[in-house]
């Protein structure tokens, strides 16, 4: 028995530690808690959205790379071995026989009868040898292209919109994991209201019931209240499937595993505080700048007169260098160093582009860029617009949901009053069961108004700041 101790004292601290690191780990990792900031940046890290904002900001380096390619010289090298089975024959006119015909008569060798007549079928040759091999380097690089350089600025600027369209993508976000932690928080809040009314309604039930069995009461005045109890329950039951549709929502948002626990360790009541409390920048007036979607726009119209002078500088001609180097070998026998060796050829040269008619073409891309150029405009200016229409809804949704929650906090007091009054005279017999069920049906009318009138507060608040463009 002691040896079966002192073996226990040895190895159970271990196999504690062993099955804390294996199964502890594993919990740990199951279940996670977040306050709303931490849910964002996890949403940040893992969101498809985001990572495919990520992308385009990568693509658009790549792009600006791409563009650069075209003003550097290009260097290219080939080799090519070409082994002739048989040789390529030509038919040669027939130009030795009258020279020889011609010396001979000349010299009196021949008689002019025997002067043979000429012929018109010419004779075979062969040029080349059986092997042949041409290798060279071949220089092109473009020296003069005024749509080049402006190019190049609008490849860099399209990068600025990537990077301008992913802090768009960022703030959309950054919204919608807010609103759904706010609906996971304000569900949760529900159920604890719902608990502890089940807990005071069972309390008054079994004082009910007892007064019942004491004969002071009817048996309806107990069903009445027990009648409310389980509506409360059926009611509770909903929130709790509510809540876990809202953290499905909520794991969504931030591409959180579905199948894996999540707790929100921020409180409602906290966020409700700060949104009551007037926000230091409600006296703001609008700018347009503290938009993403307005630098969007910004940067987009910019791009756009670019694009208008990129294509009336297709207009100016263009001028390209080029150069090559080439080597050439031709051989009966490829390895016979007795037979001609390799022949060089160097060449450098330039290529001047003047476009004279393309037939309208260039007009109409310059007219496609000028209404291009227009529509953005007017798509800046409705922005404008909408913007100021937001922020001005905004600021009275925000004035309307304060006052909406002090009314509704004024009609929860008094509603906890007349609750309170009728539970009082229910017990001292002057009151009817029926006086307190309504009582706590308009009691519990009211937390939900004051629920709802929370969470439009805090919902109204962060719609204010993102019309502002307020982080």
């Amino acid at each position: 028995m002691n040896i079966l101790m002192k073996q226990l004292k040895i190895y159970l601290p271990l196999a504690l530690i062993i099955w804390s690191a294996v199964f502890g780990g594993q919990l740990l990792a199951q279940t996670q808690a977040f306050t709303l900031e931490q849910a964002i940046q996890y949403a940040k890290d893992h969101s498809t959205a985001m990572q495919m904002a990520n992308l385009d900001v990568l693509d658009a380096n790549e792009q600006i790379t791409a563009y650069k390619a075209i003003g550097i010289p290009k260097l290219s090298g080939s080799v090519n071995y070409q082994y002739y089975i048989n040789i390529p024959t030509q038919i040669l006119p027939d130009f030795l026989g009258p020279a020889v015909d011609g010396r001979l008569l000349t010299y009196n060798l021949i008689s002019s009868n025997e002067v043979l007549p000429g012929s018109d079928a010419g004779f075979p040759a062969q040029f080349g040898r059986n092997n042949n091999i041409n290798a060279g380097l071949n220089l092109d690089m473009l020296l003069v292209d005024g749509s080049y350089f402006l190019g190049l600025k609008a490849a860099r600027l399209a990068r600025e919109l990537a990077v301008r369209q992913q802090n768009v993508s960022i703030r959309d976000l950054e919204n919608n994991v807010t609103t759904a932690y706010l609906a996971v928080m304000s569900a949760a809040k529900n159920e604890t209201i719902l608990l502890n009314n089940i807990a005071s309604l069972e309390q008054t039930y079994h004082e009910t019931r007892i007064t019942y069995e004491n004969g002071f009461i009817e048996k309806m005045d107990v069903d009445r209240i027990q009648l409310t109890l389980e509506n409360l329950k059926r009611n509770l039951d909903n929130v709790k499937r509510y809540i876990e549709l809202s953290k499905n929502l909520l794991k969504f948002q931030m591409a959180y595993p579905l199948d894996q626990e999540i707790t929100l360790s921020d409180a409602f009541d906290d966020l409700v505080d700060a949104a009551k409390a007037t926000p230091e920048w409600a006296a703001l007036s609008i700018d347009y700048n503290l938009r993403p979607e307005y630098r969007v726009l910004e940067t987009a119209h910019t791009l756009a007169e670019m694009d208008v002078k990129r294509q009336q500088l297709g207009y100016y001609p263009s001028l390209r260098g080029f150069g090559a180097a080439a080597a050439s070998l031709q051989r009966n026998n490829l390895f016979d160093g007795q037979e001609a060796g390799w022949f060089p050829s160097t060449y450098v040269g330039v290529t001047l582009n003047v476009p004279i008619f393309d037939g309208f073409d260039r007009k109409a891309k310059i007219n496609q860029a000028k209404i291009a150029l227009q529509r953005n405009q007017l798509q800046t200016d409705f922005f404008k617009q909408s913007v100021s229409l937001e922020v001005s809804n905004a600021r009275t949704q925000y004035a309307n949901a304060h006052e909406s929650l002090e009314a509704s906090e004024r009609n929860l007091d008094l509603a906890n009053r007349i609750l309170e009054t009728a539970k009082t005279k229910f017990k001292e017999g002057v009151g009817t069961s029926l006086e307190v069920i309504q009582a706590e049906r308009e009691y519990y009318e009211a937390q939900a108004n004051v629920m709802n009138a929370e969470y439009d507060l805090v919902i109204a608040k962060k719609d204010w700041q993102k019309a502002l463009g307020i982080n």
